[in-house]
């Protein structure tokens, strides 16, 4: 596959591993500011969602942790 569904996959790829590293910390990170983790847990899914959109056609963003 080449093209772009080669950039979406790759993008696809990075959204999901950042997701697996970086959640928890996401998470535990709002939960802190919005004092809820249900509303937490929620925020870091719609952060997900787009990524999950826009990193296929913007890119994958330089520093994913930082």
């Amino acid at each position: 596959m080449t093209g772009k569904g080669t950039d979406e996959a790759s993008a696809r790829r990075a959204v999901e591993a950042v997701w697996r590293i970086e959640s928890g910390r996401l998470i535990a990170g709002l939960a802190r500011v919005t004092r809820d983790v249900g509303l937490a847990e929620e925020l870091a899914q719609d952060a997900l969602d787009v990524a999950l959109e826009q990193w296929p056609v913007t890119g994958i963003p330089p520093n994913l942790a930082g």
